[in-house]
């Protein structure tokens, strides 16, 4: 007889009761959807968890395509989850040699072409893979195809992407980032570009630099601290 669940909290005790005999790993995919989908499932996990674990041989693996959601969720000391971690494994995109030599497996294209195209699309494999369909010799013209035109399946990648990682928030981030881009990088400068006040910036600098990992710190040697 199949069991049947009416929730997802029945089926994570479930499977914390059923991993006594025989053990299990279990895969959550794009785990910070569940923010969206029951936002009550983390506290329940956390719950279930903390109840459970000592008696049960279970492996529970999050998946995320977010990296701020993800961190938030785990490294959070408000969130219900925070502490929970055993192991963090971050991956990276491909570094240029190994994306290289995929695509070449793919399609052949040149070196120089390649360059132009990496460039853009870094080394994600989804990204990577969208240049067997349309890259027919030429490089710049494959990225406008990717990016520009009006079916352009990458036009709004960018955007949307990040309006993801920052939720709710995400105009000033998006405003923090473009004053960076056009050259406004010490606090004092950002905080005259966008108008937003010093101490905002700096929380919202705090978060992009180390939540979310995407703009880095430098410091020229002559400057003091």
């Amino acid at each position: 007889m199949k069991p049947k669940f009416g929730s997802l909290e029945e089926l994570v005790e479930f499977l914390l009761d059923f991993s006594k005999e025989r053990k299990l790993v279990v895969v959550f995919e794009e785990f910070q959807n569940f923010r969206t989908v029951k936002p009550s499932f983390f506290s329940s996990l956390q719950k279930l968890w903390d109840e459970k674990k000592d008696r049960s041989n279970v492996v529970f693996i999050a998946v995320g395509s977010y990296v701020g959601m993800i961190k938030r969720l785990f490294m959070d000391s408000k969130e219900p989850l925070f502490g929970r971690v055993d192991e963090w494994v971050k991956l990276r995109p491909f570094d240029f040699w190994t994306s290289f030599n995929f695509m070449r497996s793919l399609v052949d294209v040149p070196p120089m072409d390649f360059v132009e195209l990496f460039s853009a699309l870094g080394g994600m494999p989804r990204y990577l893979l969208y240049i067997p369909r349309y890259y027919q010799g030429n490089s710049i013209e494959a990225l406008k195809s990717l990016f520009f035109d009006d079916f352009a399946p990458l036009r709004e990648e960018g955007l949307n992407v990040l309006k993801l990682e920052f939720g709710r928030f995400y105009r000033a981030h998006f405003s923090i980032l473009e004053a960076v881009s056009l050259g406004y990088v010490t606090p004092k400068e950002i905080s005259d570009k966008t108008g937003m006040k010093l101490l905002t910036v700096g929380k919202y600098l705090s978060e992009l630099t180390n939540h979310y990992e995407y703009p880095t710190r430098e410091v020229p040697v002559t400057e003091n601290l």
